[in-house]
């Protein structure tokens, strides 16, 4: 330890070395040209879209059943199991008797924004991952998307940018 410097706790410090490696390494090199975010735009409305309504499905497990129960479920999902069985046997909320099924809904009114994030970054008919909060443990069925309107992308450039920037 040398005098008069000052130190800070080994897993911060870490993580700002590498973040910056990776700034240095990685990021700073990367050139997005603007032609690639439209492009990206362009691919992939569904990212960019304000829904009127979407059909969303959930199963939410207790703190009590856990994640490992949470797991389960998301695999037996993946593996073909009913969407609206599991949630009536395992999810532990009101929709729960109606196999999770929460009809057409503007997510960003029922959901926190992490939730949301994850609803939009699926496809029609895709099934999220186990998204935790508070100890709960959600999963998300986005159904059918009702009307919409796509943001303009001077608003939503720095997000497609970002996924741009994340592809190379």
């Amino acid at each position: 330890l040398v005098t008069g410097v000052q130190t800070c706790a080994l897993p911060i410090c870490e993580n700002a070395i590498v973040d910056a490696m990776r700034y240095l390494q990685v990021d700073k090199k990367i050139n997005v040209s603007p032609k690639r975010v439209r492009e990206y735009y362009a691919a992939h409305p569904e990212q960019f879209t304000i829904a009127d309504g979407m059909q969303i499905s959930t199963i939410l497990i207790s703190p009590d059943a856990g994640r490992a129960t949470a797991d389960v479920v998301l695999q037996t999902l993946r593996s073909g199991g009913d969407f609206a069985e599991l949630a009536k046997e395992h999810s532990c909320d009101e929709y729960a008797e109606m196999g999770g099924f929460r009809d057409f809904i503007k997510p960003e009114e029922h959901f926190n924004a992490e939730i949301v994030d994850a609803i939009n970054r699926l496809k029609t008919g895709d099934i999220s991952d186990v998204i935790e909060m508070n100890g709960y443990c959600l999963i998300v069925k986005k159904g059918e998307i009702r009307g919409g309107t796509l943001r303009p992308l001077k608003d939503v450039w720095p997000v497609a940018e970002k996924a741009v920037r994340a592809q190379l």
